[in-house]
């Protein structure tokens, strides 16, 4: 006896290989012919063993008809993938990686991974270009964020980097030496950083000369804010002082 490339495979494989999903349902019988004796067998009855099998298996319980029609296209794509997968094992020598029905084959439909795996080599050297590829991302990042700095110092007045640096360790109390930084050092970068802020959201230009009186209007507010329990709530007349307010508000000319 011979035994061809195919004896390894069950019928319902064999099937599945040859002829794929079957799309013809059984032809009726004849008006005369005896119901009785129909012994001609299901054409999806390897699906319905299947089913049977992983109801067990998987303590399923009773024939749902809507799942099984789930089940029943799940086990015909599994059986075509793994009967391709036991083709090319033999052609490479290599054991076949088989795919089996898991517990929710009758409600989610199965995915097929169809893309060759990298040869060991070929996935080192994709590894290899992924981080290089990273490393290059990262560095125009840190260099786009190190001219996002200048421009920010240059605005700011800062003559650098480093003394912007210094500026946002000042806001968060700390000195350049690590230490605990002086108040009135705190002090005045908590109030260049709000006015930034307040600037920004009136769509003002900063500016030195107004700042000084900002910062007399924001320490008077911040104060009266603390020992009323209140929220502070800065306007767009927080740089004006009490003789530009009293122009910019009644009308008059200074």
């Amino acid at each position: 006896m011979e035994l061809n490339e195919y004896a390894d495979m069950t019928v319902a494989e064999y099937q599945a290989m040859q002829a794929g999903p079957p799309i013809l349902a059984p032809a009726e019988p004849a008006a005369d012919e005896d119901l009785d004796s129909d012994v001609s067998i299901p054409y999806n009855s390897a699906a319905l063993l299947a089913y049977d099998d992983w109801r067990a298996t998987f303590n399923m319980g009773e024939f749902v008809e809507t799942k099984f029609v789930v089940f029943e296209e799940n086990y015909e794509i599994v059986t075509v993938a793994n009967v391709s997968a036991k083709k090319s094992a033999r052609k490479s020598g290599n054991a076949a990686s088989l795919i089996e029905l898991a517990a929710d084959a009758d409600t989610v439909a199965v995915e097929i991974d169809t893309n060759t795996p990298a040869s060991p080599l070929q996935a080192a050297l994709d590894a290899l270009q992924a981080q290089d590829a990273a490393a290059g991302a990262i560095g125009d990042a840190t260099a786009a964020l190190a001219e996002e700095e200048q421009k920010l110092a240059k605005k700011l007045g800062l003559e650098s980097v480093d003394e912007l640096e210094e500026a946002l360790d000042a806001m968060a109390g700390i000195a350049p030496d690590g230490g605990e930084l002086d108040t009135t050092i705190s002090r005045e970068a908590r109030v260049r950083s709000s006015y930034m802020e307040w600037c920004k959201e009136y769509g003002k230009e900063t500016d030195e000369s107004r700042f000084s009186t900002f910062s007399l209007n924001f320490l008077a507010m911040e104060s009266y804010a603390k020992d009323n329990g209140k929220t502070m709530q800065l306007n767009k007349y927080a740089d004006c002082s009490e003789e530009e307010y009293i122009a910019l508000t009644s009308g008059a000319k200074t």
